[in-house]
């Protein structure tokens, strides 16, 4: 599974709608769960939530995870 996640702050919808794009055309066949926070772009060519206090779990079972950068996701990869 990819996790995507752009934190809690600031709407990055672009990056949920090109994963999404590149879920649907085929690009990307993993699945993918996304989570979109405050944004209002909602993918439909995979999964997403909008908030969990926390994303270990996701992290944990992610094959790769891609980010917005932010502070708190940059922390949680780390640990």
């Amino acid at each position: 599974m990819i996790l995507v996640t752009v934190g809690t702050t600031i709407p990055f919808d672009s990056l949920i709608k090109k994963v999404d794009q590149l879920c649907q055309d085929g690009t990307i066949t993993e699945p993918v769960l996304c989570q979109i926070g405050k944004g209002q772009y909602e993918p439909s060519h995979c999964q997403f939530l909008r908030f969990l206090p926390n994303l270990n779990n996701e992290i944990d079972s992610a094959s790769l995870v891609i980010g917005h950068g932010g502070t708190g996701t940059t922390l949680d990869l780390i640990q």
